[in-house]
């Protein structure tokens, strides 16, 4: 029996990774959100799960993401005209 192969090249990087899913969380009106709306995101990227959060907290100290202080789990937002979903 013949067997098929899908390629899909190489899996995105971990910035793209990231900024697709504050894409989906954007394009869902979900203006805020923490290292849990991002399940699997790194894993997808070949990367550990630890490099997650340390992608987000370099985003924010470069200033396209903004901290929203709330009780709990560190949460973001995108800062206002970063461009950073275009």
């Amino acid at each position: 029996m013949p067997t098929t192969t899908a390629t899909t090249g190489p899996p995105p990087t971990l910035a793209d990774a990231v900024r697709g899913r504050i894409g989906e969380l954007s394009d869902r009106n979900k203006k805020t959100f923490t290292v849990a709306d991002f399940p699997g995101v790194a894993g997808r990227a070949g990367r550990p799960d630890s490099w997650l959060e340390d992608h987000l907290l370099v985003l924010e100290g470069i200033g396209i993401l903004k901290r929203v202080r709330r009780p709990g789990a560190r949460t973001w937002t995108v800062s206002p005209g970063s461009e950073y979903l275009r």
